[in-house]
């Protein structure tokens, strides 16, 4: 296919300023080297527009890209390999020393990229078997998925990257750092590491749970410190080594007739639990996830534990009067809050996540609340059960400020001590203790659909309810089991 282009050379950079198709030679141009540039285009049905070097604004159906350019040579090959991406994907190497380059899903199988700085890169599923990591810099990088087959990382630092279900396999780690003294953990949770080089290699902070490290060459050199070994144990306690515990946990886990122990997570040992005065755990009952971070309510302590969620660490305890912490119960987040039932205080507690700093506590009549256990999020809306054999009923609040919406009560509802909550996108679901149901709501305007009961669904004291994309799943107190059924 012809095409017009020209190019014009300026200060050494290559620019192209007329259309071009995918599938265009690349020109051979003079290979002057010059500094790093990034250059940005309009792409539109193969064809790019708006090229240079500050961000146009492109107009739909055109999508924006861009693309580093370290030499002229460079500026060609990489425009046509940004034009041959169908969502103008940026998958050509950034010039070393770039910092948060985007490069998921690329292949770069085979590239060189000794020496480079790929600080904070996002390879999650990228390619780069084969590829050349000599005294390349991955701190933060994200290598989830990726394939690192034969790969060569002699003398690379790797801190806080995340290589988690990744291909190493045959990858030679000679001399190379993973990981530093300090908090944040490198994971290589479940990749492939056989076969792997470790000569004179030094792991730290590392974790390697799951990971096959079999026919690993060069382990007996290699120093392993406050690292967890593919069977859970940690390197620390073995005199700084992984050696005889290079097989995955899972292959370590008894049989279901012989022991308790019958899911591999469960399996981890004592090191990966958390618990002391130190965590500030007091009977925890409630847990939420906000993104980050795991909140935990202490029943007994009236307090809420914050912790992270990459290392389980300790963040901090909240707790004392100002909190309004009452038998603090359930625990829900609203995408910058965290929301807190008192059972005994007949309250709300709203938080703010980045801080934990208090907002506001919610009390008195006019918001129904009377022993609120269970507390769930809809996108706009927070909904408490009540689960006084008085009160029988739910609250609904604006998420917004707090402000009361409603309170759901009555026999035509059907609550019989409502406990758990959840939200399926479009309908709230509470399980009813005493009355062994579950309710159905519309999120909507808090209308009844339904109230599931009987032998055939195997409630037994219903207590807790979640959502999993298409299935609600309720676990059943006295009959010791779980039941799933459909959503809507």
């Amino acid at each position: 296919m012809r095409v017009s282009k020209s190019v014009v050379v300026v200060a050494c950079a290559v620019v192209v300023s007329a259309g071009v198709s995918a599938g265009v030679s690349a020109a051979v141009l003079s290979p002057s080297v010059v500094s790093p540039t990034t250059y940005y285009a309009c792409l539109k049905s193969g064809a790019l527009t708006k090229v240079g070097t500050v961000a146009p604004t492109c107009t739909a159906p055109a999508v924006k890209i861009s693309w580093y350019a370290a030499s002229s040579t460079d500026s060609q090959a990489q425009v046509s390999a940004a034009i041959s991406a169908a969502n103008g994907g940026l998958c050509v190497v950034p010039p070393s020393g770039t910092a948060n380059a985007d490069l998921h899903g690329c292949n770069l199988s085979g590239r060189n990229l000794t020496g480079w700085s790929l600080r904070s890169a996002n390879l999650k599923g990228t390619n780069l078997a084969g590829a050349t990591l000599t005294n390349t810099t991955l701190n933060n990088a994200n290598l989830w998925g990726a394939d690192l087959l034969n790969d060569s990382f002699a003398a690379a630092t790797v801190n806080g990257a995340n290589f988690t279900g990744a291909n190493l396999a045959n990858a030679d780690f000679t001399g190379a750092t993973i990981g530093c003294s300090c908090t944040q953990v490198t994971y290589l949770n479940g990749t492939n590491l056989t076969a792997a080089t470790f000569t004179n290699a030094h792991f730290n902070t590392a974790s390697l749970v799951n990971a096959d490290m079999s026919g690993a060459v060069g382990l007996n050199s290699a120093t392993f410190m406050n690292t967890i070994c593919p069977d859970g144990i940690n390197s620390d306690t073995l005199g700084d080594t992984c050696v005889g515990h290079e097989s995955p946990l899972t292959a370590q886990v008894h049989a279901a007739t012989t022991s308790k122990c019958t899911i591999a997570t469960l399996c981890v040992p004592a090191v990966l639990n958390f618990s002391g005065g130190s965590y500030g755990f007091d009977v925890p009952i409630g847990m939420a996830f906000d993104g980050s971070h795991i909140w935990v309510t202490n029943y007994d302590g009236n307090s809420v534990t914050e912790l992270n969620a990459s290392d389980g660490s300790w963040v901090r305890t909240l707790s004392g009067g100002s909190y309004g912490f009452n038998s603090p119960y359930g625990v829900a987040f609203d995408g910058s809050h965290i929301w807190v039932t008192n059972y005994y205080g007949d309250s709300v507690t709203e938080l703010n996540a980045s801080d934990g700093s208090w907002v506001q506590t919610l009390s008195g009549g006019s918001y129904g609340f009377n022993t609120p256990y269970g507390v769930a999020f809809d996108g706009s809306h927070i909904w408490v059960t009540n689960g006084d054999g008085d009160a029988d009923s739910v609250t609904e609040l604006n998420a917004s400020d707090g402000s009361w919406v409603r309170t759901l009560s009555g026999g035509s509802y059907g609550f019989d001590r409502p406990y758990g909550v959840a939200f399926d996108g479009s309908h709230i679901w509470v399980t009813n203790l005493i009355g062994s149901s579950v309710t159905e709501l519309n999120a909507s305007d808090g209308s009844l659909m339904r109230t599931l009961s009987g032998g055939s669904y195997g409630f037994g004291s219903p207590v807790g309810v979640a959502f999993d994309g298409s299935h609600i799943w309720v676990t059943n107190e006295d009959e010791d089991s779980v039941t799933e059924m459909p959503a809507g």
